[in-house]
């Protein structure tokens, strides 16, 4: 998190109990990874096809830029967050395949609210054809309804044992709020 401005920002999750205060400094970096506490994503330990509380809300009195890196032994990728107020109610998602060779990747997005009883569809597009994802449940072609409350995030992902052939890219995301 950086900003151009000497500020301090708060990282809450009221489903938790999270509630911690950093301070940033003009033109620095504050770092929160998961190594010092600050920083609390485990993509890898996640739920698959369950509402789980692990979303985190930033809140700061300067203006901020949150960026977002996830390392691991082989790849890394990163994002910039979007602010809530710049958040819309229809997404197409675009990722890659599931990568079956050091060991199995997934393909996958996760979804999460930032309001309570947030009714959210999915209409699972890709490859191939009504092939499931690791949560039987959820199929390409067809289209699955849940609800969040916020804090909550929601994990479709494939299963990782194929080399180049089930992609989700296309799917449809949209929501009510």
């Amino acid at each position: 998190i950086t900003s151009e401005y000497n500020g301090i920002f708060n990282v809450i999750n009221e489903l938790t109990g999270l509630n911690k205060v950093y301070s940033v400094t003009k033109g620095e970096v504050t770092r929160l990874t998961t190594k010092n506490g600050g920083a609390t994503w485990d993509w890898e330990n996640r739920t698959i096809g369950k509402a789980e509380p692990k979303g985190i809300e930033i809140i700061s009195d300067v203006p901020i830029s949150v960026n977002v890196l996830m390392g691991k032994p082989y790849s890394s990728e990163g994002y910039t967050a979007i602010p809530v107020n710049a958040w819309g109610k229809k997404y197409i998602h675009n990722s890659y395949y599931d990568f079956n060779e050091v060991k199995p990747w997934r393909t996958g997005f996760l979804i999460i609210a930032s309001e309570n009883k947030t009714k959210i569809k999915v209409k699972l597009r890709g490859m191939p054809m009504g092939a499931a994802t690791a949560d039987p449940s959820w199929k390409i072609g067809e289209t699955n309804t849940i609800q969040l409350d916020k804090y909550e995030t929601y994990l479709v992902q494939g299963d990782g044992l194929t080399l180049g052939t089930f992609d989700m890219s296309g799917t449809e995301i949209t929501s009510d709020k």
